[in-house]
C-alpha cells in the first residue's frame, strides 16, 4: 500500500473490510466508564500484561501512518497501522493491513457503554481477513481475545481492593513484594523533604510502577495524582538527582503527538533539531514550550527497558481526548462527549466546550489553518467533511493536560535548580526560543553614597544581606537569579503573577528591615529600584551560565532605571495580565510614558507604590544607570 493513503487506498481498505470475519466478546466491569478509560484505553500496558510480544516502529515520513514489525507465535510479521480512533472515554479501535503475517487485515475494537448505577458494559471485537485457513486462525483470534478479558477482569478487581492514584499502579507490582527496599528509601529520602508522605510514594511507585511509567516520571503529574504539593515533588526529584537516586533527562516533545523524540541528560548535549516519525515532522524545540524536564531512577535503583507493545496507544497521547479518521470525501458526525474546559484541533485553532455553546459546528479538515470555532455546547454534534484526495486524522486536544508538564523553561526559572545545577548550560552556539519569560531586575538606591558613609566593610556586609533576602524571596516566589553585577539582581520567572508578587513582597520586606534594624540610621537604609517586564527571548550559554538575550532582557533593564526606589515600575505587559489588578489591590498605580534609552518609541509604564508605605527621606538624587542585560 502506498504511504500516502488516498482514495486507492480506501477502496481498497473498504474492500478488506467487507471481508473480514468477526470474533467478539462482553463482559460486565463493577467501574464507570471515566475510571476504566485510563486503563482500559492503555493498550499498550493491557498487550504487555496480555503476553503480547512487542513491536518495532519502522520510519514512515507519513503523519500518523506506522509501518509495524513484530511476531506472532515466533513467525514475523509486518503491517501498516493507520492511526488509531478514540473518543474518551466509550470507543476506540485500530485498523492493520497487513504485508507479512497469517492475516491481510486486522481490525479491533472496544466499546464502554454504561450498564446500571456505577458499571461499564465492555465489549470487544476482532474483525480478520485471514490468509491462513479460518479453522487455524480462529483459536488464536480467540485466545487473543480471553487474554484481553482476563486483562480486563484483574484492573476491575484491583480497582475495587484500592483507589488508584495512577494508570501505572493498575498494572504496577504489589509493594508488598518490596516492603524491605521500600522502607530502606522512605528513610533515606526523608532529609529531600519536610513533606513526610512523599519519600514513601515516590519510592512505591519506582518500586512498583510498569517500566514505561518509571522510565519518564513527570513530577507536576505525580503531585496531582497524589494530592501532595507540585513544587515540593520537583524539588525532590531535584534533590533526589543531586543525591545521586534519580536521573534528570531534558526531552524534546514533538508539537504535534507531544512524544518524547529526543532525549538528553544534559543540556549541553541537547539536539534542538528532531524529527517525528510518528507525524512525518521535523521541528526545533522551544525552551518554554518543547522541552520537559522528566526524571528516571539511575540503573543501581532501578533497570528501565524500553519496550513498546502497541505502538499508537491513545496512552501515549493522553492529552488527546479525541481522535477519528475521515477517508477522502468522508462526512461524519461526532457528538462531543466532553466535559466543559480548554480544547484544540492539533495544529489548529482552540475552543471551548461550555454551557450556552452551539449544539452542532461544521468542519473541513482541508482547511488550513483551521478555521475559528465558536464555543460548543456539551454534547455538541462536530460535523466532519474531508474534502481532499487524502486521508485527514481530527485530533482534539484537552490543553488541561500542559498544567501537568514540568518545561525547561520552568525549571530553569527555579533557584533551587540553579543552586543545585549551576553547570547546566546549552552547547555554545545552541540558542533556543523562549515564547514568554517574566524579567526582573533589581538594583540598590544609591549604593555609592552608602559606601562613602558607612565604609567599605558595613556598606559590604549590607549589601550581601541584600543579597541573602532577595535570593530566599525570589526562591520563594518561584524565581531564579540569573546574574548579579555589583548590587544589581536579574532575576527570571516562568509564571508572571508570581514575579508580580515578588516585586511587592521585596519592597514590603526591606521596608520591614529598614524599620526593624537601621531606623534610626537613615544612611543605612536599604532601598530597591525594581523593574519588570514581560515577553519573548533568547535562551542561550553565556559565560557558562544559562543566560538570556533579545529585547525583552533589554526592556526590563531600562524599565528598572525609571524607578525612583521603594517602587516597583512594570511595563504594560505585565498589568494587562489576568489578575494583575487584583494583586496591585491597596497600591497606587500612576502611570507615564517614558523613551527608554537604546529602544524606539515611548514605552508605557506604571510605577507601583504603597498607599500605606511611610514616606522615605529624600536622599541625593540617583544617577547611576546600572545595566547587566545583554544588551
Amino acid at each position: 500500500m502506498a504511504s500516502e493513503l488516498d482514495l486507492s487506498s480506501q477502496l481498497r481498505v473498504e474492500g478488506l473490510r467487507s471481508r473480514a470475519r468477526e470474533l467478539s466478546t462482553e463482559l460486565v466491569l463493577k467501574h464507570d466508564r471515566d475510571t476504566l478509560w485510563p486503563y482500559l484505553s492503555n493498550t499498550d500496558m493491557i498487550n504487555a500484561r496480555s503476553k503480547l510480544p512487542p513491536v518495532r516502529i519502522l520510519p514512515m515520513r507519513s503523519e500518523g501512518q506506522l509501518i509495524i514489525e513484530s511476531q506472532d507465535l515466533g513467525l514475523p510479521i509486518r503491517y501498516l497501522e493507520l492511526p488509531y480512533e478514540w473518543i474518551r472515554p466509550g470507543w476506540l479501535q485500530v485498523e492493520r493491513i497487513f504485508t507479512r503475517g497469517g492475516a491481510a487485515y486486522l481490525r479491533f475494537a472496544l466499546s464502554l457503554s454504561d450498564e446500571g448505577p456505577g458499571q461499564t458494559r465492555a465489549r470487544l471485537s476482532l474483525a480478520v481477513v485471514p490468509k491462513l485457513p479460518w479453522l487455524l486462525l480462529k483459536p488464536r483470534l480467540q485466545m487473543i481475545l480471553n487474554q484481553l478479558q482476563r486483562s480486563y477482569s484483574e484492573i476491575d478487581q484491583r480497582l475495587s481492593r484500592q483507589a488508584l492514584a495512577l494508570a501505572g499502579e493498575a498494572f504496577g507490582e504489589d509493594p508488598a513484594k518490596h516492603a524491605d527496599r521500600i522502607e530502606m528509601l522512605s528513610q533515606d529520602w526523608r532529609s529531600l523533604t519536610q513533606n513526610s508522605e512523599l519519600p514513601r510514594l515516590m519510592a512505591e511507585y519506582i518500586c512498583c510502577a510498569p517500566e514505561r511509567y518509571v522510565r519518564r516520571m513527570r513530577p507536576f503529574e505525580l503531585a496531582r495524582r497524589y494530592g501532595i504539593d507540585r513544587f515540593e515533588t520537583l524539588r525532590f526529584c531535584l534533590r533526589a538527582t543531586r543525591e545521586g537516586f534519580l536521573n534528570l533527562s531534558w526531552d524534546l516533545l514533538c508539537p504535534s503527538c507531544q512524544g518524547a523524540k529526543g532525549q538528553s541528560l544534559s543540556l549541553s548535549t541537547l539536539e534542538p533539531d528532531v524529527h517525528c516519525d510518528a507525524c512525518g515532522i521535523d521541528y526545533t524545540g522551544r525552551f518554554d514550550e518543547n522541552f520537559e524536564v522528566t526524571f528516571a531512577p539511575v540503573a543501581s535503583l532501578r533497570s528501565v527497558q524500553d519496550a513498546a507493545y502497541c505502538a499508537g496507544s491513545p496512552a501515549n497521547t493522553g492529552h488527546i481526548c479525541l481522535q477519528r479518521n475521515l477517508w477522502p470525501g468522508q462526512v461524519l458526525d461526532i457528538p462531543l462527549d466532553l466535559p466543559s474546559g480548554h480544547y484544540r484541533l492539533r495544529g489548529g485553532a482552540s475552543f471551548r466546550i461550555e454551557a450556552g455553546g452551539l449544539s452542532r459546528h461544521a468542519l473541513s479538515l482541508a482547511l488550513q489553518p483551521a478555521a475559528e470555532i465558536p464555543a460548543l455546547a456539551p454534547g455538541a454534534i462536530l460535523q466532519l467533511s474531508n474534502p481532499s484526495d487524502s486521508i485527514h486524522t481530527l485530533r482534539i486536544e484537552d490543553l488541561g493536560w500542559r498544567e501537568d508538564r514540568v518545561s525547561a523553561g520552568l525549571v530553569s526559572t527555579l533557584q533551587d535548580f540553579r543552586d543545585m545545577f549551576g553547570s547546566e548550560v546549552l552547547r555554545p552556539g545552541v540558542n533556543l526560543a523562549v515564547s514568554n519569560l517574566s524579567v526582573m531586575f533589581t538594583d540598590l538606591k544609591d549604593s555609592t553614597r552608602m559606601y562613602e558613609l558607612c565604609g567599605d566593610a558595613s556598606a559590604f556586609s549590607l549589601v550581601q544581606q541584600h543579597f541573602e533576602i532577595m535570593i530566599e524571596l525570589i526562591r520563594d516566589d518561584g524565581g531564579a537569579i540569573v546574574k548579579t553585577i555589583g548590587d544589581a539582581v536579574m532575576a527570571v520567572f516562568q509564571d508572571p503573577l508570581q514575579a508580580l508578587a515578588c516585586g511587592l513582597n521585596i519592597q514590603r520586606e526591606f521596608r520591614q528591615w529598614n524599620r526593624e534594624w537601621h531606623h534610626d540610621d537613615p544612611d543605612q537604609r536599604v532601598v530597591i529600584k525594581l523593574g519588570l517586564h514581560l515577553g519573548p527571548c533568547i535562551a542561550l550559554n553565556l559565560n557558562e551560565r544559562l543566560d538570556y538575550f533579545g529585547s525583552t532582557i533589554n526592556k526590563a533593564a531600562r524599565i528598572q532605571n525609571e524607578s525612583i526606589g521603594d517602587d516597583l515600575v512594570i511595563s504594560e505587559d505585565i498589568l494587562t495580565i489576568p489578575g494583575a489588578r487584583d494583586l496591585l489591590s491597596g497600591h497606587q498605580l500612576t502611570r507615564f510614558s517614558k523613551a527608554l534609552k537604546g529602544l524606539s518609541g515611548e514605552a508605557v509604564l506604571y510605577r507601583i507604590e504603597e498607599l500605606e508605605a511611610e514616606a522615605s527621606p529624600s536622599p541625593v538624587a540617583d544617577t547611576k544607570q546600572t545595566d547587566i542585560s545583554n544588551g
